[in-house]
């Protein structure tokens, strides 16, 4: 049995706070850290917080096979980097395939090397997809409260979430979700009674917010909420929200059921789908 003694909880916390959360590396997006020792424990038996470094697995393993050799200097570097507590962050790798989508709803989007929204209801309120080389794709996003706040930004699959006490942030590779136990801040009553018998991710407990999540090669699934100017979408696994704040106005697009082909729209920078159908329901207003 090995006689080696704990490492302190006071010293991992603090390690791994003034990572900010995440992994030392500045060039690397993972959140599950450990402690590792640039002086073995086998050879000095000291857990010496000024020789110690929070970093993940994958790192952690590098290093000690020597294929990533972490010194004094190297923590000394990582120690003088500021980062904030008053977010958490992370980044959504998407594995590169030809002609890469987003599924948004039952829906699948789909742009030819350039920018498009898929969503944009203003200038601050959209969902943005970026293709390049037909083979790379990025989303882009942002949520406000209803206070006008911005709670959450995604920038090129870059995501950064304020902490707060009712907003959960959890992410693994390939997928990151957010979610809030005060929706009431969000979304106003009458959209959540419409939209919480028709999906399942919808309770009283947990909304949310927020869900990216890579599928395949290529190919990641988008579930949000988005309002601005009157409007909202929502989207969960099998349809999209969308409609009118303030009145009755609404519409759901419900489309294949499991099983069957996903309908793939393809976009250029100049069309919006769903700000048609949105538009449309202003003008019938007008009329």
């Amino acid at each position: 049995m090995s006689n080696r003694k704990k490492i302190k909880q006071i010293i991992i916390t603090e390690l791994k706070e003034s990572a900010g959360l995440k992994c030392a590396n500045p060039g690397c997006p993972n959140r599950q850290t450990e402690i590792h020792h640039i002086k073995p424990w086998a050879k000095y038996q000291t857990h010496d917080k000024n020789h110690m470094i929070a970093i993940c697995p994958t790192c952690h393993d590098a290093a000690h096979r020597g294929d990533f050799p972490i010194t004094k200097r190297t923590i000394r570097s990582w120690q003088t980097i500021r980062r904030t507590a008053s977010s958490k962050r992370a980044f959504v790798y998407v594995e590169p395939a030809y002609k890469p989508m987003i599924q948004f709803g039952e829906i699948c989007f789909r742009c030819h090397d350039n920018e498009s929204y898929v969503v944009n209801l203003s200038g601050d309120a959209f969902l943005k997809i970026r293709t390049t080389h037909e083979q790379h794709i990025s989303i882009s996003t942002q949520l406000k409260d209803l206070n006008e706040n911005v709670v959450m930004t995604v920038v090129e699959n870059h995501v950064e979430v304020k902490k707060s006490d009712d907003i959960h942030f959890h992410y693994v590779p390939g997928h990151v979700h957010i979610t809030t136990d005060d929706w009431s801040k969000f979304i106003p009553i009458w959209i959540y009674d419409k939209i919480k018998d028709k999906e399942p991710w919808v309770s009283d407990k947990r909304f949310t917010l927020l869900d990216i999540e890579v599928l395949k090669p290529g190919l990641v699934r988008v579930m949000n909420y988005i309002s601005a100017n009157g409007m909202f979408c929502v989207s969960g696994k099998e349809f999209i929200h969308v409609g009118k704040l303030k009145d009755d106005d609404f519409i759901t697009l419900g489309t294949y059921g499991e099983g069957t082909r996903l309908p793939i729209l393809e976009q250029d920078s100049n069309t919006i789908i769903l700000n048609d159908i949105l538009r449309n329901m202003k003008s019938k207003e007008k009329s």
